[in-house]
This record gives C-alpha cells, structure tokens and sequence, in this order.
C-alpha cells in the first residue's frame, strides 16, 4: 500500500507499519505528477493542499483524508463525483483555538482594566470551538451570548447559560465577538463575508474582535476601516490570502498571529489520532499507537477552577501558548516584502514550536 502524507501530521509516518510505503511532502509542493507516477492510493493532507481534480486526476488515489477541522480547502464535489472517500478531523484542535481565544480575552480585559463579570461575551459558531469558548467564558463569569442560524432553524436546545440572539444585536450589545465558523459560500447559510461593512458598523467603541475561523469569513477592508472609525481590539489569526495576508491589519490588531491558533502540538496529535484511524478503517492494517499515545500523555491540564484568580489563567497560557511571542515575531513580517512575508508565513507554521494544551472544562 502507497500513502503520502503532509510532513506537518506529527507522528503518522512513524506509527505506520514497515509493510506501508510511505512518501511525505510539503503542503504547497505536492503535485498530480507525484500521485499518478507514484501510484498514490491514500493521502493525508493539511489545510495548504488544495485538494481538487487538478491534483487528483487520474490518480489511483481512493481516500483523502485531512488532519484538520476546516475543509474549505477541499472540492467535496469534485471528490464524491469521483468516488473518492474523503475525512476530516473535526474536533480535533477545538480545545487549542478556544485556549487562544481565552488568552485573547483575559490579555484585553487585563490590558484596558475590564471587569470580567461585566463583559458580554458574543460567540458566533457553535460548533466544536464555539461549544467548548463558550463554556469557558461562562466559567469566567461573562455574559455569553451566541448566534448560530443552522442549528437555530434545527430547534437546537442550545444551554441556560448562553443567550442566542441574531447576528446584528449580537454585534451591537457584545464587548467581545469570536467568531468560530466554517467558511461557506453556497447553500443556505453562507459565511462569505459573513462579518462585513454593513453589520461591522455596529460594533461597540472600545469592543475586541476575534478572528481565528477561516479568512474570508470577515471583510478585512471593513475591520481597517473600522479600526480608523473607532478605537476597536483586534485579534487576528486567519487571513483572506493566505499565506499573503494583509501586514496593515496586522499592524493595527493587538495580537497578529500566521494561522496558528489551532496548531498546539496537542491538537496536532489529536489530528494525527484520527488520521491514524482513518488509515486502520480504510486499509485494515493496524497502526502502532504506542507512540503517539506516549505523546498525548504529556500535555498536563488544569480546570479554571484551579486557578485563584484571572489573571494567572492569562500567565499560565502565556508559559504554555506563548502567543505573545508569536504575534511579535509574525509583526516583524510586515517590514519585508510579500514574497518574503508570504514565505516566512508558511515556514512559521511548518516548524511550530510545540505548545501542548493547558485547559479543559468541566462543562
């Protein structure tokens, strides 16, 4: 059996048994030539492979599989016409986004003296980051509010302690707005722009802006120019270009980060778990789990409850997430050129450090 798989899923190459003829390659770098004299029949991808027909024709590929919860990079379309089984792993890194929402919260409410128990709290997406963002900041003792129309039309029973409301009150009475949605441009529920010049205008003086979904789901002309308007916050870890991304947003955010936020080696293990049993469900060959479970057992979490005040959640995520240390070093990008900041954007997240994970919810 031939597999190839992206060299940024921790440990999958290693858990596999020698029988299986693995390739590995560089997100960007692989090409439909490679698959088809390779005679490729499994691939594991990441979010920076653009999985389409242009890659895949007339391959001998029968399964892709990314280590990732979007799927935006991917032609599902192209993919099921073709006959070809495709997997994500959702989920898998919802814990290490909402950690960096957390941190992003705690940071600007410690920064300008804000009163958490006063704070209104807007959480659009209540899928598996929003669910467990959610949590958290009731746990902190926010007023949380959430706005999620798929679920809503589907009679979900969403929790007492979150409030839905639709999108424009959300936007007008929340201090802070996280976003945690798919990117979508068809169907019923578009996300396209879904945050955008006309509803953005709503956004309260002084108020901090998440955004660690997918790029386009917020028009970023429309937060600069906002920016300009009013004294807004800024947290940006998605960018509509990437890896080209645009360094003036960058330099008017707070924190500024190359689509890292979901990249805790934590969450990457999780990925490569899932991955791994995708790999077992397909082939039948069993994969050696010995070593990444060994791996998994490193990450040491603690409950908010833990802690005896705020601000040393904020400190331990700083010594286990150094998020700071990352929005520096990715707003020093912004004085190079594209080419090289673009660059510089994908070598940042191929060779992350390793974060693990530090937080878990009791709800």
């Amino acid at each position: 059996m031939i597999v190839f798989c992206d060299n940024n899923i921790p440990l999958f190459k290693e858990s596999l048994p020698d029988s299986v003829e693995v390739h590995t390659f560089t997100g960007r770098e692989i090409t439909n030539q490679q698959l088809v004299e390779s005679k490729c029949e499994l691939l594991f991808t990441r979010s920076q492979t653009k999985i389409n027909g242009d890659l895949l024709r007339n391959s001998n590929v029968k399964l892709v599989a990314t280590a990732t919860s979007g799927t935006d990079h991917a032609d599902l379309d192209y993919l099921s016409s073709s006959g070809i089984i495709f997997r994500d792993a959702k989920g898998s890194n919802a814990n290490s986004v909402a950690e960096y929402a957390v941190y992003s919260i705690l940071k600007w409410a410690y920064d300008n003296q804000k009163d958490i128990n006063e704070l209104n709290v807007g959480i659009i997406g209540y899928g598996c980051i929003g669910r467990l963002l959610v949590s958290y900041c009731f746990a902190l003792g926010m007023n949380v509010f959430v706005n999620d129309p798929p679920l809503f039309d589907r009679d979900f029973n969403f929790p007492d302690y979150a409030t839905y409301t639709d999108l424009t009150n959300l936007i007008k009475n929340c201090d802070v707005i996280s976003n945690h949605v798919p990117l979508c441009t068809i169907g019923n529920y578009p996300t396209y722009y879904l945050l955008n010049e006309n509803n953005l205008k709503y956004v309260r003086e002084g108020a901090l802006i998440i955004h660690a979904s997918r790029g386009s789901v917020i028009q970023e002309s429309a937060l600069i120019d906002l920016h300009e308007k009013k004294s807004i916050f800024t947290v940006i870890d998605v960018w509509e270009n990437e890896p080209e991304y645009n360094d003036k947003l960058a330099t008017l955010s707070m924190i500024a980060t190359p689509h890292i936020a979901g990249h805790s080696y934590t969450g990457k293990l999780n990925g490569t778990k899932m991955m791994l049993n995708v790999f077992k469900e397909i082939s039948g060959i069993e994969p050696n789990w010995d070593i990444l479970e060994n791996e998994l057992s490193k990450s040491e979490f603690k409950t908010l409850s833990e802690f005896r005040t705020r601000k040393e959640i904020m400190e331990h995520l700083d010594r286990c997430r150094d998020i700071q240390s990352d929005s520096e070093i990715f707003m020093k990008l912004s004085n190079n050129k594209m080419e090289i900041r673009s660059r510089e954007f994908d070598n940042y997240r191929k060779n992350y450090p390793v974060r693990h994970e530090s937080l878990r919810t009791l709800i």
